[in-house]
Parts: structure tokens; sequence; C-alpha cells
């Protein structure tokens, strides 16, 4: 749950199980300011990110895991539309070839509407070629900003936070003593916690699934010609600078080997399937 500052709007995270009483005072680490816990803490801004591909989903929920905001998700357009209109999320990021209704209409029909003509609108596309948009990204439908979804993970959060810098204010309650209990975490992977095998496994196989996307023909050849590290080392490299940003608290050398055991399980993966 999530309970604000009334002075400076600083956000705190707070388990449900920690949660003060309504009406109790607390001193905001921040600003100083002593406030009241209201009756009912402020509901936590959401983002919305619609694509069709569940991994590009799960991918972009890994990333914003411990931001400050609840992300929603949405498969198709309609979906997207109606999701948008009950929850009212704070910024959108809508794949241009959406199902049902594509991303581009979908953008154009929130910018056209008067309820929905403030949402921030981050336009998304399979595009390899960075230079071939030279439009401003307010003329690409009304979105506020492009994004091209195989650059995701090194350029979402830059754009989320020039977009909606109030949505990252950073929760201090209870933040300092998780990251002590954390600090660096030099053992093998299979001696991490439970959760952070899973997690750091989880982004993982997805920054795997997401390169395997964009590279079929050089994944066929690497794992044929037994040289998929080599074929893809300059994509693996980014994917170990990204768990690398998104664990920093965890030993590089951890990730490393949690990384790799997840390429040797792909491998094998598509051994079987060839």
């Amino acid at each position: 749950m999530t309970i604000q500052c009334d002075r400076c709007k600083t956000q705190y995270r707070i388990p449900p199980e920690r949660m003060p009483a309504a009406g109790r005072r607390l001193r905001c680490s921040r600003c100083q300011h002593v406030f009241t816990v209201p009756d009912h803490a402020p509901p936590r801004p959401s983002i919305l990110v619609a694509h069709g591909k569940e991994t590009f989903r799960s991918l972009v929920k890994e990333l914003l895991r411990d931001q400050p905001f609840k992300v929603l998700t949405a498969a198709d357009g309609e979906d997207a539309l109606q999701q948008i209109r009950r929850h009212k999320p704070s910024l959108v990021l809508v794949d241009v070839g959406l199902p049902a209704r594509f991303g581009f209409d979908l953008c154009e029909t929130l910018k056209q509407d008067a309820q929905t003509q403030e949402l921030r609108i981050i336009l998304c596309a399979t595009v390899h070629n960075e230079h071939r948009y030279t439009r401003l990204p307010e003329s690409l439908y009304g979105a506020d900003a492009y994004l091209e979804s195989h650059r995701v993970a090194d350029r979402l959060l830059p754009i989320l936070q020039s977009l909606q810098p109030a949505l990252f204010k950073t929760a201090r309650a209870g933040q300092t003593g998780a990251k002590e209990d954390r600090r660096g975490l030099s053992v093998g992977s299979d001696a991490l916690p439970e959760e952070l095998q899973v997690r750091t496994a989880r982004l993982a196989r997805t920054i795997l699934s997401d390169i395997a996307l964009y590279n079929r023909d050089r994944v066929s050849a690497g794992v044929r010609n037994g040289n998929l590290e080599e074929v893809l080392s300059e994509e693996i490299a980014e994917a170990t600078d990204m768990m690398k940003r998104r664990f920093a608290d965890v030993d590089a050398k951890t990730l490393q080997q949690v990384l790799q055991k997840e390429i040797e399980a792909f491998k094998e993966k598509t051994k079987a399937r060839a």
C-alpha cells in the first residue's frame, strides 16, 4: 500500500501488515514535514502496457517491478481502451500493431477524447532503423514519445521519467533495510534467496526470448554450430548489463551465472524443437 506526504508528495510503499492506522502522525524523511495518515491511502498510479506479445508484457512488468506504480496489461486494442476508461492510468505504452484495434488508431482516439487527451502515450513499434522516423514524436498520431520495442530495456525508464517524473519519487519507508540485507550478494546462483532466484531467472528467460525473436536465423545457426555465445556476443553483453541494472545489489558474477544457466537451457530447448 502507498501513503504520500501532503507537502512534498514523496510516496511511501508499505506492506499491508505494517500499514499505520488512519489518523496516526508520521514524519516525512525527505522534507521532515509531519502529516497524518489518511483514512484511505491514495491509490497507486498505474501504467498500462498494451501489446499483443506476452513476452513483451512480461519483460516490461519485470523492468518496472520496483517502481512506485501499478502495471496493468492488455493484449489487444479493445481491452486496452476499456481498461483506460476503467482504471484511468497515468501513462500508456501501446504497440502500433495491436490486435483488434491498431495502436495508432487507439492513440488518435484517446487524444481526440476530452476525458483522455491529457493521457501520456508512448507509441511502440518493431522498427530496427532508428532513423526511419524523422517526424517529432508529437506528430506520431498524437503520441508523446516513440520507442522501438527492441530498445525497451534501456530506453523505457528514461522516457517514463521524462514524461511522468512525479511517478518516480523514491519511496523511502522500509527500503534502506531491505537494501542492506541484500547488499553485495556474491554467492552462486543456486544460493540466492528463492524469490531472487525466480526473479533473476525470469528476467534472463524473457531477455533471451526477446533476443531470439529478433535474431531467429542467427540463433538457429549458433545453436546448430555450437557457437551461440559467439554469434550473439553483443546481445548477450547487453543482456548482462540489463540484468546488472535491474539487480544492482547482486554480484555481477552471480548474475552471469544465472544468465548462462538460462542460455544452456535455451539451447537445449532449441535443439529439441529442431
